[in-house]
């Protein structure tokens, strides 16, 4: 078995929702088919499991892989603490969000952390949802300006 340990830039929803991009540490193991293991560890407070779900967009054909806490999904807003990948499936194919990806990264951020609250992991019929997004998702241009950059351990790097 061999592994490889590289950076991947996600899209990030902080505890009060305010977005930013964030580089997260992902793991791959090379058996049979590869397998790769994102490190969210470090970019949420506690040591408390994760839940992750992957979101596939009708309309783009984008796939999000979305992780947060599994205890106290979301916090006090929709789309607080929650993590964003761009994948082909869960634990396999991540690659970079860009900031053209946030509007579509928020609307999935928020229908996953709806979805997993009404349906824990033990009722949950699978880990992948479509989602038919809107035609012009709105925001991007709002947030370009705000959007700070954060490095490996969440340090502001602007």
């Amino acid at each position: 078995m061999s592994t490889v340990r590289r950076f991947v830039t996600a899209i990030y929803f902080d505890p009060h929702g305010e977005p930013r991009i964030q580089r997260v540490p992902v793991q791959s193991f090379a058996m049979g088919r590869g397998v790769q293991v994102p490190n969210v560890g470090s970019i949420f407070y506690s040591a408390a499991p994760t839940d992750y779900l992957v979101v596939r967009m009708q309309r783009t054909g984008k796939s999000f892989v979305v992780h947060f806490p599994a205890e106290g999904q979301a916090g006090a807003g929709y789309v607080a603490n929650v993590l964003v990948f761009r994948a082909a499936a869960a634990f396999e194919g991540y690659t970079n969000c860009v900031l053209e990806d946030l509007p579509l990264a928020r609307i999935a951020a928020g229908f996953a952390v709806v979805t997993c609250r009404n349906e824990p992991p033990a009722v949950r019929k699978s880990d992948e949802v479509l989602v038919h997004e809107p035609r012009s998702p709105r925001g991007l241009a709002d947030v370009r300006a705000a959007l700070p950059q954060v490095g490996p351990v969440g340090r502001s790097t602007s």
